[in-house]
């Protein structure tokens, strides 16, 4: 399991991913760069903040994570 998250997080042929960053407030925003990452978000996340992210808690980044690992989506933490 953990060698299938590593590949899955440093393999750089998968174009679509995730970004996550810490906010000021304590909570994550995701920050979805492709049109597929937007679709997937859309299907499981809330409204969008006025520039496309989305505030997610910290109870909820890891399983967001794990989900777009197993999609084949690369998540970068920044």
């Amino acid at each position: 399991m953990i060698k299938r998250v590593l590949r899955a997080m440093f393999h750089t042929d998968k174009p679509t991913y995730f970004e996550i960053r810490l906010s000021d407030s304590g909570s994550f925003v995701l920050r979805t760069p492709t049109p597929e990452a937007c679709a997937w978000a859309e299907k499981f996340l809330a409204e969008p903040l006025p520039n496309g992210e989305r505030l997610v808690s910290g109870a909820i980044v890891a399983a967001i994570a794990a989900d777009a690992i197993e999609c084949g989506y690369l998540v970068r933490f920044l």
